[in-house]
């Protein structure tokens, strides 16, 4: 799998979504989104791919929307919704601090 999907035109997709989603049908209207599945869920209904729908089925606090991702899934979720590129215990281990 590749680490980042083009779909044209438009941007890249992002690594966390290209990684946890499965692209399925474009949407039958002029914006240009598609519908997805989560590569965790078995049963969940397609998501619209669109203001951050994707990283918050997976950051859900509760993990009501999906409960199979693993937590470190979850905090690159987080991450890429936030903008961020390190989390805390990147950065801790990067200066050699336990986290624990």
């Amino acid at each position: 799998m590749t680490c980042r999907t083009f779909m044209a035109p438009g941007r890249p997709v992002e690594k966390i979504i290209d990684e946890n989603f499965t692209r399925l049908e474009k949407k039958d209207d002029k914006s240009n989104r598609w519908f997805w599945k989560c590569n965790h869920c078995t049963d969940a209904p397609p998501i619209e791919g669109r203001d951050g729908n994707l990283q918050g089925h997976l950051i859900d606090p509760l993990a009501v929307k999906c409960p199979n991702a693993p937590q470190d899934v979850r905090q690159q979720a987080r991450n890429s919704a936030m903008g961020a590129e390190w989390s805390i215990g990147t950065l801790l281990a990067v200066k050699g601090v336990s986290s624990g």
